[in-house]
């Protein structure tokens, strides 16, 4: 965000003090979010916010004091606040700090001779340019986005999560929160205690729906954010059962089960069907005639239409590859939703799915088009007249086939193993070592 200059353009500090003083020789402090790690201040009508670090407001303040109100005047030696870097370091919370300059309607700013590399507190940073575009400069200036709710991350989904959950009668009210494709599922106990109506009016319900205790909110594809803002609202162990689906003990193994393997799976939905519906325009094209059947390798009887992958046209092979590679890797993108459900870092997910679904090993396609057959172990032959089920003696590693509980299973084990290694490898040897280890 600070990035894009959604606010306003700045600067970053990388803080070496714990002690930050202000930044010019006057100023009056307009906003102190309530966790103390985020400032705005006014000069003469040019307002400028300071963030101390990234992603700073899960402390809950914790490390940061100060003694400004909002009203003080403060000059360029004057305490502003003060962080404990330490604990930053130690809860791997990146300190650098921004310094951005609100953006306005009514003015214009520029930002000149910057100072890049080491400074000292006190020193000269750079110079800035500003000037009203109304002739009257006591005219009030609005900020396009606010301050407070930009800080606080507090988006629509975290405000929406919040009524949410009053209306519905608090956490207390309800056993579970779940979701599907488009709507928000809650077990409510008692159904007295839901004020539906209120719930009706938010700006992301579209409608609810009661199935007997369960209570359904219709929300559409932000679905998944809404629910995630539910669970930070709750505590630290329900959250983590929401996230596996083990929310109340009266739910049992096989409703949990399918309530992780949805929220997985779920999501890669939309992905299917904007990739089915090019498969389908392939399919009529073959069907009629026009695109030829692409094949990897020739069987000893090939169809009057089967061309190999190399001799087609540039253009069937761009359209084959939209409409079959999303398929054959498809167990990317299942490790890859594994990998944000159970809060594994997403880039460790792509490395275990690609592990899983190794495209160096597809080779021609197999005999089943989605990658070949590598024997593991052979414990004989049987012969029960079923092709098929006489190769459950031949344990095989076959790459590219889609083994979702194979990989889910691969995923949450990592997540585990991430946790635990977290705690016992020193942060010097961290980097190298833990993702070798859960690679492994």
């Amino acid at each position: 965000m600070f990035a894009d200059r959604m606010l306003g353009d700045g600067f970053v500090i990388i803080p070496k003090s714990n002690d930050f003083k202000a930044f010019f020789d006057k100023a009056t402090v307009t906003m102190i979010f309530d966790t103390y790690h985020a400032y705005g201040f006014d000069v003469d009508g040019l307002k400028f916010l300071i963030h101390c670090g990234m992603d700073t407001v899960a402390l809950n303040g914790e490390g940061f004091t100060t003694n400004l109100k909002v009203g003080d005047k403060v000059s360029r030696k004057s305490d502003i606040f003060s962080v404990d870097l330490d604990l930053l370091k130690k809860k791997k919370l990146l300190s650098e700090t921004p310094i951005v300059f609100e953006m306005s309607d009514l003015a214009d700013y520029q930002i000149n001779n910057l100072k890049l590399g080491k400074v000292k507190q006190g020193e000269l940073i750079c110079t800035i340019n500003y000037e009203f575009k109304s002739e009257n400069k006591e005219t009030n200036v609005k900020s396009k986005t606010d301050a407070v709710e930009f800080f606080s991350v507090s988006n629509k989904y975290e405000k929406n999560a919040k009524l949410i959950n009053k209306f519905i009668g608090n956490q207390s009210n309800y056993n579970e929160v779940y979701n599907c494709m488009t709507r928000l599922r809650f077990s409510i106990k008692n159904k007295e205690q839901v004020n539906i109506d209120e719930i009706k009016r938010l700006e992301l319900v579209k409608g609810t729906v009661w199935n007997g205790n369960e209570l359904q909110i219709v929300i559409g594809q932000d679905v998944y954010k809404l629910k995630e803002e539910v669970i930070k609202l709750n505590n630290q162990s329900l959250a983590i059962k929401a996230s596996i689906g083990l929310n109340s003990s009266k739910v049992s193994l096989g409703r949990r089960f399918l309530l992780m393997f949805s929220g997985i799976m779920v999501k890669i939905i939309p992905v299917m069907v904007g990739v089915g519906l090019i498969q389908a325009v392939m399919a009529i094209l073959m069907q009629a005639g026009i695109m030829p059947n692409i094949v990897f390798k020739l069987s000893d009887n090939p169809g009057i239409n089967d061309v190999l992958f190399k001799d087609a046209g540039i253009g069937w092979i761009v359209l084959f590859a939209m409409a079959k590679t999303t398929t054959y890797f498809m167990g990317i993108m299942v490790a890859v939703s594994a990998a944000n459900y159970f809060k594994l870092d997403s880039l460790m997910g792509i490395a275990i799915g690609l592990i899983l679904c190794c495209p160096l090993m597809f080779g021609d396609g197999g005999s089943l088009g989605i990658g070949n057959d590598f024997l593991l172990l052979d414990l004989g032959n049987i012969d029960t007249g079923n092709p098929m089920l006489d190769q459950i003696t031949k344990i095989k590693i076959n790459a590219m086939s889609t083994k979702v509980f194979v990989i889910v299973g691969a995923i949450y084990t990592a997540k585990k193993l991430d946790t635990w290694l977290k705690k016992v490898i020193p942060v010097a040897l961290e980097l190298m070592f833990r993702p070798f280890i859960i690679i492994i």
